[in-house]
């Protein structure tokens, strides 16, 4: 929605952070065969020169080689490193073997079973590369979005060239709202996972869809401006609420719910902003609207890695422009006569909205000139990532 966009331009402030994590350890495989070589991988990060685990507490597994590599990588400002090892190992008789926990750096790793398998014990074929998928509805009226998430899980294996193929559905508008990769390490393995979501709208009633229903776009903008600032995240612009995006679900769920009710939101207002659905989608920006004692036309609190743009019910900007426009995308009783009318009050908004700029430019001396100068071109340069989509072709409305 265009008034969206004209709000999601928000200048992140930047902080970084330098993490120390607990040791981590993991095989290559599990299970394997006796008198079979396998890979076991100690990695510790951002310790300077640690500790070196010591495998002669090993009871029934050999070494037959080791070596350590160093990694350093720079992210932005944010700085990170790494010291592996890695060891080729043979286990020496068949059933459960246990890798204990060791002394890594200033931790220690997690203890890790292990199953070897007798000579002539036949191996089941290992999945290395295993494909999720869950839908939130089954079934649908056209034009109403469904969540899915897809989950690429590599176990014990690292593909080169690897990519990833845009997700088509025929009669289906598709947009990527969410992706991120990860590592876990399950039952003594490394898994790298990829999740990604996306929003889907039926075009055309079909098999699984109820009829016909009204075009529901509530969450475009939220879409957009989430894939903007995860481009910026890759790119190393980290934000302070990005701090906060490891929690889990319910954790994001339970403390939304908690802050719009202390912002003075009802119960059936969150009802119907549908939290779960936005934890859901993974959003990183949410527009609210509400009644402030203030001048100003929007505020922006962070809270469990998303941005609550809040809207100001009393500033005259709302009533000229977004309810205006929200008149004009849900009224639909309303004739040409009526839209032209409301489309050239938001027109004058936002004109007027310049013309206010304008004259707060002309009225500021000195350093707090530049300073305002450089807050409108810095609006200006994020604006134009927020506002590029890269699934939809750019149209020139100038002609």
């Amino acid at each position: 929605m265009v008034s969206r966009f004209l709000l999601i331009s928000i200048i992140l402030l930047l902080s970084y952070n330098f993490l120390q994590a607990s040791p981590k350890a993991w095989v290559g495989k599990n299970p394997v065969s006796m008198g079979e070589s396998f890979r076991f991988i100690i990695e510790v990060e951002n310790e300077k020169d640690p500790r070196e685990p010591d495998l002669t507490v090993l009871k029934d597994l050999k070494v037959l080689n080791r070596s350590v590599q160093n990694q350093t990588s720079i992210v932005g400002t944010k700085l990170s490193r790494k010291v592996i090892w890695t060891y080729e190992l043979v286990s020496m008789r068949s059933g459960k073997i246990k890798i204990p926990e060791l002394h890594a750096g200033k931790g220690f790793t997690e203890s890790i079973m292990l199953d070897v398998l007798a000579v002539n014990q036949k191996n089941s074929p290992q999945e290395f590369l295993v494909f999720e998928a869950d839908l939130d509805l089954e079934e649908v009226y056209p034009q109403q979005q469904v969540l899915l998430t897809l989950k690429i899980i590599r176990k014990g294996v690292q593909l080169e060239n690897e990519s990833i193929t845009p997700l088509d559905i025929k009669n289906t508008r598709v947009r990527k709202v969410y992706q991120n990769s990860y590592r876990n390490i399950v039952k003594g393995q490394q898994q790298v996972v990829t999740e990604i979501r996306f929003s889907l709208f039926a075009e055309n009633p079909g098999k699984g869809q109820r009829g016909k229903g009204k075009s529901d776009k509530r969450h475009d903008a939220e879409s957009q401006a989430t894939a903007a600032i995860e481009r910026r995240k890759k790119q190393g612009l980290a934000g302070a609420s990005d701090d906060d995006e490891g929690k889990s679900d319910q954790e994001k769920l339970e403390a939304l719910e908690k802050a719009l009710a202390d912002a003075g939101i009802t119960s059936d207002e969150i009802e119907e902003i549908d939290v779960k659905n936005i934890v859901d989608l993974g959003h990183k920006v949410l527009f609210l609207e509400r009644s402030m004692d203030s001048d100003a036309f929007f505020s922006v609190e962070k809270e469990v890695g998303k941005l609550l743009v809040y809207i100001n019910k009393n500033h005259k900007a709302y009533r000229y422009l977004i309810s205006t426009l929200d008149l004009m995308e849900n009224d639909d009783d309303l004739e040409e006569e009526g839209l032209r009318d409301r489309a050239h009050q938001a027109s004058k908004a936002v004109n007027l909205l310049l013309s206010a700029w304008a004259r707060l430019e002309d009225e500021a001396k000195g350093d707090e000139l530049r300073k305002i100068m450089l807050f409108r071109r810095d609006w200006g340069r994020i604006s134009e990532d927020f506002l590029a989509d890269p699934d939809e072709k750019e149209e020139d409305w100038t002609s």
